[in-house]
């Protein structure tokens, strides 16, 4: 969404800006990156999970503070929670591809514990 100035917000087709918190483990933010390019994905951020605060501003920001190592996926439309976040809103042709990049990231992690990846830093 953009404003032209007149203050009316305009749909640009492009999808809001993607934030994944990624625990500072290189093999986690490398299967990000890798799933992420893999994938096409763009306007996406890998960002460390406390960028913004002790933990992540997501729904499982708490497992941080634990040492649980996480990829907490957000979007952040400035537009949510007002009465324009319609359905329309969604970019669906990032659909398939998040969902590809997902199964991307379990299998890049699979096989491996929590406690293997905080030793692996």
């Amino acid at each position: 969404m953009r404003s032209p100035g007149d203050g009316a917000l305009v749909p640009t087709g492009e999808p809001e800006v993607r934030w994944l918190f990624t625990s500072r483990i290189r093999r986690i933010e490398a299967a990000v990156a890798a799933a992420l390019e893999a994938e096409g994905i763009d306007r996406a951020l890998i960002l460390p999970p406390d960028v913004f605060g002790p933990h992540p501003t997501t729904d499982g920001g708490m497992f941080h503070l634990h040492g649980v190592p996480l990829v907490n996926y957000l979007t952040a439309p400035f537009y949510l929670f007002d009465s324009i976040d319609t359905l329309d809103k969604i970019h669906r042709p990032s659909l398939r591809p998040l969902t590809r990049a997902t199964i991307r990231l379990v299998e890049a992690t699979a096989g491996a514990s929590a406690q293997a990846f905080r030793t692996e830093g």
